[in-house]
C-alpha cells in the first residue's frame, strides 16, 4: 500500500509504501524504479513513510517509520541510509475497563 508520493521535479517523483519500500521513478527512463525494496531487518510491523526536500544540489529522502526511526537517503543511492537515527515515540495508554 502507498504511504506517500512526492514529485521532485517535471520526470521524477519518490514513493513509500507503508511497508518501507522506497523508490524513485524517472518518466524518461522505462519503467524500472530504483529502489530500496526493505527497510533493512527487524522492521516488520511498522508503517512507514517518507518526504523529499531538502536544500542544496540535489533533494533528500527522509524516511519515518512507526516506532520512530528516522533515515536521511540520498535520492542517487536508496539502499544506504546518509543517516539514521531513533526518535523518541510515545506510546498510547492502554484502554482502561470498568
Amino acid at each position: 500500500m502507498l504511504s506517500s508520493l512526492q514529485v521532485l521535479d517535471t520526470d521524477t517523483f519518490a514513493f513509500c509504501c507503508s511497508s518501507g519500500r522506497l523508490g524513485l521513478v524517472d518518466t524518461r527512463q522505462k519503467w524500472a524504479p530504483s529502489e530500496n525494496l526493505s527497510p533493512g531487518p527487524g522492521s516488520t510491523g511498522r508503517q512507514w513513510c517518507a518526504e523529499a526536500g531538502g536544500r542544496g544540489p540535489g533533494p533528500s529522502i527522509a524516511r519515518l517509520g512507526s516506532d520512530g526511526q528516522l533515515c536521511l537517503l540520498d535520492p542517487r543511492d536508496l539502499c544506504q541510509p546518509v543517516s539514521s537515527v531513533q526518535c523518541p515515540v510515545s506510546m498510547p495508554s492502554p484502554a482502561f475497563s470498568l
